[in-house]
Order: C-alpha cells, then sequence, then structure tokens
C-alpha cells in the first residue's frame, strides 16, 4: 500500500521546521517535530495490536491535541481510525465500538469511518479511503491562502464532525497552523473572544450557525481578527444576510459556500459569493464542482434530467467513498459506479445551471440542523423506544428541530422527563428543542402518518397558535 501524499507532507515539515507549531488548543499546543515524533511512536503502539485488536483505532473526540496524534498514528500504519463523540451517550458509543470490533482487522486502505445518523436509530459508518481523502486534499489545496506554510486555521469542528477534516489535514499538509475553539462545554464568548484575538487567523472554518452567534458580538470584526482574509462554510444553508454581514465586518475577507455530504469527502463543491449576488437576497449557490468531481441531476426513476431542473443530486469521481461499514443493501442503493466512475446518489434535492449547483433541501427525512445531518427516522426511533412513547413525528418547525409525540395513558411524562430520557440515547445535536405531546398522529386515508400535517401542527405549537 502506497503511502499517502498527506503524511508525506507532514513528515516533510516536520523535518524541515520541526519548531514550528503545528496545532493549538486553549494553553495546549504541538510543533510539527512534536507531532510527527508522537505520531511514529503511535506506529509502534499500533504495530503491536494489529493482531488483537481491529484495524483502527477508536479515539475520544474530545477537542484536545491527543487525538490528532492518534489519528496520525493510524494513517501512518495504514490503519483507519474513528473518533467518537464525547457527546454521545453510552448506548450510541457502544454501538459504534460494536460496529468497528466486528469489522475485523482487514479493513485495507481506509483512512477513516466517520459515523453519521442512520433511519434504523442506529449510527451507520461511513468509510472514507486513503485515496478519497488524498484526493479531497488536492482539489482544495488551491484555496485563495496565503502561501503555504503562512496560512492560520481557525474552527470549532468536532474531531467527530467531517468538517474538521478540511482545517486538520489540509492545514497540516500545507505546514500551516492550525488553532482548534473548545466548544465542547457551550460557547464561552469572552473566553473564546480571548482565544480567537490571540490565533492571529487567517481562514475561519465553521458552520453558518456558529458565525452566526458571532454577530452578536459588536466586537466581532477586523478589530478581533485583523489577519482573517477567508470564511469557509460547509455543513449547512448558508444564507445570503449572514454573507453580508460577515462581507461588511471582514472588508478584506473572502467568503466561500461549500457542500458536500460526508460520503463524498466532506465537499463536492464550492465557489466564492461575491457581494453583488448576497445583495440579491435570493438563495445562494454551493457552487462548482471541485476539479475531478462529477455533478449530475437524476428524476424519480433514475433519469438524468436536463440543467434546470430539478432532482436528485448526483455525485462522481474520486472523492465518492466505499459505502457503508456492514450495510451492503444501502451500499448498493446509495453508491454506484458507472463508466468506470464511482458516484453516490445524496438524497439531495438541487438543480444546475451555468455551471453551478443549487441546493433546494432534503428528498427524503435527513435534514441539515446546526451543521449536523440529522436523521429525522433515527430520532423518531428513539423516541419510540422509549417505554412511555407510542407515537412520534420529527420535523423542521420554524427553524427549529421539534418532535409531536404520543404516550400510552397515564404516563405523568412531561417534556423536560423525555428530554431528559432521550439524552440517554442519543447525542445533544440530535435533542429536539421542543417536544409536544397531542393524542393522537395524524394520519393518511392509507393509515400512515402523515407527515405534512404533522409538520403543519408543529409549525403551529411552534408559533404558539
Amino acid at each position: 500500500m502506497k503511502e499517502m501524499v498527506l503524511t508525506q507532507r507532514i513528515l516533510a515539515h516536520a523535518a524541515a521546521t520541526p519548531d514550528k507549531v503545528a496545532l493549538r488548543m486553549g494553553g495546549e499546543q504541538l510543533t510539527y517535530g512534536e507531532l510527527a515524533q508522537k505520531g511514529k511512536k503511535q506506529v509502534e503502539i499500533l504495530s503491536a495490536w494489529r493482531k488483537h485488536h481491529p484495524a483502527m483505532m477508536l479515539s475520544m473526540g474530545e477537542k484536545k491535541l491527543a487525538p490528532v496524534v492518534g489519528m496520525l498514528g493510524c494513517l501512518l500504519s495504514r490503519r483507519p481510525y474513528v473518533v467518537l463523540d464525547p457527546g454521545a451517550p453510552t448506548l450510541r458509543q457502544d454501538q459504534i465500538i460494536q460496529d468497528v470490533e466486528d469489522a475485523g482487522p482487514d479493513l485495507p486502505g481506509l483512512a477513516y469511518l466517520m459515523y453519521t445518523s442512520g433511519s434504523t436509530g442506529r449510527p451507520k459508518g461511513v468509510q472514507i479511503s486513503r485515496d478519497n481523502l488524498d484526493f479531497f486534499l488536492g482539489a482544495t489545496r488551491n484555496l485563495p491562502l496565503e502561501p503555504p506554510g503562512e496560512a492560520v486555521w481557525l474552527t470549532h469542528a468536532l474531531w467527530s464532525f467531517d468538517l474538521s477534516v478540511l482545517p486538520l489535514w489540509q492545514g497540516l499538509a500545507r505546514g500551516d497552523r492550525v488553532v482548534w475553539l473548545d466548544t465542547s462545554r457551550g460557547v464561552d464568548f469572552p473566553k473564546l473572544a480571548g482565544e480567537m484575538a490571540a490565533s492571529g487567523a487567517t481562514c475561519w472554518v465553521s458552520t453558518p450557525s456558529f458565525a452566526r452567534l458571532w454577530l452578536r458580538d459588536p466586537g466581532f470584526g477586523e478589530g478581533m481578527l485583523p489577519r482573517l482574509t477567508l470564511f469557509f462554510f460547509c455543513g449547512e444553508v448558508l444564507e445570503p444576510g449572514l454573507a453580508l454581514a460577515l462581507m461588511e465586518r471582514f472588508p478584506r475577507a473572502r467568503v466561500i459556500n461549500a457542500y458536500g455530504p460526508t460520503e463524498a469527502t466532506v465537499a463536492a463543491t464550492l465557489m466564492r459569493i461575491p457581494w453583488e449576488l448576497a445583495e440579491r437576497r435570493e438563495p445562494l449557490p454551493v457552487g462548482r464542482p471541485l476539479a475531478g468531481v462529477s455533478l449530475a441531476i437524476a428524476g424519480q426513476n433514475g433519469e438524468l434530467l436536463p440543467y434546470g431542473q430539478e432532482g436528485e443530486i448526483l455525485i462522481g469521481g474520486p472523492g465518492v467513498g466505499e459505502g457503508y461499514r456492514g450495510l451492503p443493501d444501502l451500499t448498493r442503493e446509495r453508491f454506484f459506479t458507472r463508466d468506470g466512475i464511482p458516484w453516490y446518489r445524496t438524497g439531495d434535492l438541487g438543480r444546475l445551471e451555468n455551471g453551478l449547483l443549487w441546493f433546494h433541501g432534503r428528498r427524503d427525512l435527513q435534514v441539515k440542523y446546526r451543521g449536523c445531518r440529522i436523521e429525522l427516522g433515527d430520532l423518531e426511533e428513539n423516541l419510540l423506544a422509549l417505554p412511555q412513547v407510542t407515537g412520534a413525528v420529527a420535523a423542521l418547525a420554524e427553524g427549529r428541530l421539534a418532535a409531536l409525540v404520543t404516550t400510552v395513558p397515564g404516563a405523568g411524562m412531561d417534556s423536560r422527563e423525555l428530554l431528559r430520557a432521550l439524552g440517554e440515547r442519543l447525542t445533544p445535536s440530535l435533542l429536539p428543542q421542543r417536544v409536544f405531546f397531542t393524542d393522537a398522529l395524524p394520519m393518511t386515508p392509507q393509515g400512515k402518518i402523515d407527515r405534512r400535517a404533522a409538520g403543519a401542527l408543529l409549525e403551529q405549537r411552534m408559533k404558539g397558535r
């Protein structure tokens, strides 16, 4: 198995500039020399475990620098890594650990597994290969940044969130400095503002929601981040009003809008949003395909649609992953090969126009909320797993995640008690903000839950009607 371009570059930076700071989080930092030395030590440890453990290392997704050493060690030892979300309940972590152990020692060629929400109530592992990761980093190497070695990346993304892949591995591959903001215990604005001001950041990578939080602070601008020249957004819809507000506060900064599912290695499209486009206050395009990426729009029967028509977004090319671990039927349903090119059916609706991709939302029950991809069926399955709950429908209502539930007679459970019980099964990002009780869920004439009617009812409840 060939050595990754990524690891070759990291080791080369360690040899050329061993004392340069590679990673910083709060008061902790690692130089390139220290990172390489610790990563090689991990290789020795993993080699000793190879005969007795699965071919990957489970590393808690806490925002500390130790997991990065473990991830680098995995890549150097040619085995994939998995990062657990520290906020995940024990049940969720146990499900992932069991899935990893069931994989056995034979998973050649993978860089990492990223677990996302699954419609059965269990997380599903997206398999991203070493070639996928090298391709993505090569395709995004020409972002409008300072010369290699001079940029400073700033991000809040958890290691278990694939948005973190860009600043972490692209930053290290370029020989830059990567600064992580620790938001694992909430957003402490004064503390984080101080860290940001001291970071020297030139490139901001986050979800739009995280940037929107900072617009509440009148000090968030060039005075706080005087060197910032780039905002990179992915993970949810970027609103034109947010783009405009950032351009006003950071006149020298460019705003990049990107799109892509975990299954296609972080992002498949991107573009700079010019002022005149954001000023129209209309939905923004999500960009042009990265070099080497193919896009297509498919109709309900899988037929390819012409430019301008709405349909399911298909992504093809070297960034498309290798399916879901241990789920062959779902892999065959979502992944396919055409003319030797791997493709992924995203389940997202969109259109292609003038070479740009426009995102129109989800075709199924997956939604993007606070930068996380959430399968509403996952939330509903875990609600129904509670003994007091007899029916459940989840939806985005008034921009917030909400659920409508029915309970057994005399359950005596209020919404806070229900959320507390649900929190033992799901990560905080999957929990609804509001839960409403009803005597019966709306039904269609065919005897199925009427999701449209349930969504309308949730909208009314959220508005207080």
